[in-house]
């Protein structure tokens, strides 16, 4: 935490591991990133757990407000927590699973813990590669609709394609 720098215009902050975190796994060995621009900001917590997260949202001063929030742990139920929600108060959420996974990320509480944080909501695992634009609005493209398969509906990709500016 503390190290941050700026490139073309672009402010990245590692806001994470807190100082003093004591990890008992490796995934709460994840390092938090913040990218912002004049504008718009993403946050990513990699696999996080709920308790780091928790950690971070509970820090005075720690500037964690983000349009975009990539869904920590391809949307485990152990990450994306309430709190982090709130202190992140994002208008999208990008839930980065495989089709089809495993794991059956994302988990149906984190897609309604989304849906009552009021964020959009987009799924690699249904959406395929998404681009993200995030100039004065926030727009973003998925590669199922514009590169749909013939045997396959190119779906909706997200809610809406463009939020506006605040």
């Amino acid at each position: 935490q503390g190290q941050g720098w700026e490139w073309d215009g672009v402010r990245f902050d590692m806001l994470g591991p807190p100082p003093g975190w004591r990890a008992d796994e490796d995934n709460a060995r994840s390092c938090v990133l913040r990218v912002a621009t004049r504008r718009q900001a993403l946050l990513l917590s990699g696999d996080a757990p709920a308790r780091m997260e928790e950690a971070l949202a509970a820090q005075p001063g720690l500037r964690l407000a983000s349009s975009v929030l990539v869904a920590g742990h391809h949307g485990s139920r152990t990450a994306s927590s309430e709190a982090w929600l709130a202190a992140a108060s994002p208008r999208l959420a990008v839930v980065s699973a495989g089709h089809l996974n495993r794991y059956r990320h994302p988990h149906p509480l984190v897609l309604e813990r989304f849906r009552r944080a009021g964020a959009a909501v987009l799924r690699t695992d249904l959406d395929g590669a998404l681009t993200l634009e995030m100039g004065d609005g926030l727009a973003w493209r998925c590669l199922r609709r514009e590169a749909p398969r013939y045997w396959r509906d190119a779906g909706p990709c997200g809610e809406e394609a463009v939020i506006p500016p605040d």
